[in-house]
């Protein structure tokens, strides 16, 4: 069990009661990731996924989520520029 308010990344170590080591292994998906050059459009993407509560990954300049068809052309609206990429969503 671990403490609340834990997260465990890619990469991490966790050392159970028995003392042996674990790593944490996440495996890479489809994901579709949104660039935005204006700042300001990028927090309303967030705003906007936020409030309709889209799990995200907000990134520098980029939010990334799992394909889901109405968030992404809602975004692309906002001036995002679209790429589909297979990574491990944090």
């Amino acid at each position: 069990a671990l403490p609340a308010g834990e997260v465990l990344r890619e990469g991490d170590l966790a050392v159970a009661s028995d003392g042996r080591v674990i790593e944490v292994a996440a495996l890479p998906e489809p994901l579709v990731e949104l660039a935005f050059e204006d700042a300001g459009k990028l927090a309303a993407a967030a705003y906007l996924l936020g409030s309709t509560h889209v799990p995200a990954e907000l990134r520098a300049g980029s939010v990334r989520i799992a394909r889901v068809d109405a968030e992404t052309d809602l975004l692309a609206e906002l001036g995002g520029a679209r790429s589909d990429v297979q990574a491990v969503f944090d």
